[in-house]
């Protein structure tokens, strides 16, 4: 297909802590309602952690697998999370996959407390737990284990897809789930938020699919809209949350030069990937001060965290799920900004906006 600029929103699949869909999550979103509560699981100091925790996972969940071996309870977690996101863009778009499409998703970032493998045959398994076999193209399918901005690079592998066929559809996407390994690990670098530790973030959990196109006529409507996408910049912290260099903020300053580039529209409002811990805000204030020309006066900076916790590897494709919601309803003509941090460095952002139907 030769070099694309940009492409458009076709389904949207997610489940989230504060809704099983887009519209409930959205509507809990500008409602201000919360799902994060004190859980079973206890710090090291013995106080409850916070979670945001997702609705409607089978208590047993070992009865809703389908595959032979269930494996560990995150993974089977994420499994059937996955599962209910993907299964709305099934619905969505019945009647008009010719032939399976490729799946580029994003999975838990290798950090050190990660198996190696943790989710090597994650979209197999998908595949067979949720019947996916004439909707998902295993072969042609990648995960990215890069964790929040995992969704976002994603989209790129949709972009270099598209570029090189003329296929009509790609799905990207993001899945996240917590356990108690997970939360003990975190725990033991005082990361989580409980009565005595107020800075720390909610672990959350969800699943997060969109069916992109970069055929106008395919993109679904989001009221009088559809919903574009540009082109992601992807960067690099090296004074990442795991590393012995100093932290300056550099990585998310040049992914905003590269979505900047070649961009005479502002954007008003920033949808993020802060969850409340204090190391995420330095970033944002150097991207944001060397960019200041490209933000509209003023502009808004939003983080969902704050509802349904850190959806970790299903951060990204929340976002951009609830930015093209706001896109559709907002006044204004100016772009949305989303962007994700990952804790070992991966830093990607990206411009959203509409176009009359």
């Amino acid at each position: 297909m030769g070099a694309i600029t940009k492409l458009y929103l076709a389904s949207v699949g997610l489940v989230s802590p504060i809704g099983m869909n887009l519209d409930m999550t959205w509507s809990s979103f500008r409602a201000g309602i919360s799902r994060q509560a004190l859980s079973d699981y206890r710090s090291k100091s013995f106080h409850p952690i916070r979670v945001a925790s997702a609705p409607n996972i089978p208590e047993e969940l070992n009865s809703a697998i389908k595959l032979p071996e269930s494996g560990e309870l995150r993974y089977t977690k994420m499994l059937l999370l996955a599962q209910q996101a993907i299964s709305q863009n099934v619905v969505d778009l019945a009647g008009q996959v010719d032939k399976p499409l490729p799946m580029f998703v994003s999975v838990p970032e290798s950090l050190p407390q990660s198996k190696d493998n943790f989710c090597e045959n994650f979209i197999s398994d998908l595949v067979l737990q949720a019947e996916l076999k004439e909707f998902v193209d295993v072969a042609l399918s990648r995960k990215i284990a890069s964790g929040r901005s995992g969704a976002i690079e994603a989209l790129d592998m949709a972009y270099r897809y598209h570029e090189s066929t003329e296929a009509p559809y790609s799905c990207i996407g993001g899945i996240d789930s917590f356990d108690e390994t997970l939360l003990e690990f975190l725990d033991d670098g005082d990361r989580l938020n409980h009565e005595a530790a107020l800075q720390g973030f909610i672990p959350g959990e969800g699943a997060a699919f969109l069916i992109v196109t970069p055929f106008k006529q395919l993109a679904r409507s989001f009221g009088e809209f559809h919903i574009i996408m540009g082109p992601p910049s992807t960067a690099y912290e090296r004074g990442h949350l795991y590393s012995e260099e100093p932290y300056l903020g550099e990585g998310l300053a040049e992914s905003f030069a590269g979505v900047f580039k070649n961009v005479r529209q502002t954007a008003d409002t920033l949808f993020t990937s802060l969850n409340g811990e204090q190391y995420w805000s330095k970033e944002l204030g150097v991207a944001t001060i060397r960019h200041q020309k490209f933000l509209h006066d003023p502009y808004n900076v939003e983080h969902p965290a704050d509802c349904y916790g850190d959806l970790g590897a299903g951060c990204g494709g929340a976002l951009l799920a609830l930015s093209a919601q706001h896109l559709a309803e907002k006044n204004s003509q100016c772009l949305n900004l989303v962007y994700c941090s990952s804790d070992a460095g991966n830093r990607c952002t990206v411009l959203m906006g509409r176009e009359s139907i």
